[in-house]
């Protein structure tokens, strides 16, 4: 019988915000589950692989969105310099 394992990871990730630890709450997610000890075993390497490739797409994520801050702000760094040499002139002047 095959199982969700988006579901039962889902059930797991509820518990770790409650403030389980991942293995408490991947047995819990789990308990309901009629299967041998065998397919339990496998669901819990599934579930907590499911779980850390989750946990590595926020990572990947979260460091994007820092990288393209950081970019923006550079950006809006080199329009403000541009903008206060515009206005004393700078462009004006010669080349030393």
């Amino acid at each position: 019988m095959p199982y969700d394992i988006r579901t039962l990871a889902d059930r797991a990730a509820q518990k770790i915000r409650e403030g389980h630890n991942a293995p408490h709450a991947i047995n819990s997610a789990i308990k309901d589950v009629a299967a041998s000890s065998e397919e339990k075993e496998m669901l819990r390497s599934d579930i907590a692989r499911e779980l850390n490739k989750r946990s590595q797409a926020r990572k990947r994520k979260k460091k994007r969105k820092e990288k393209e801050r950081l970019e923006e702000e550079i950006k809006q760094t080199l329009r403000d310099a541009r903008h206060a040499g515009h206005q004393r002139r700078d462009h004006l002047l010669l080349d030393p």
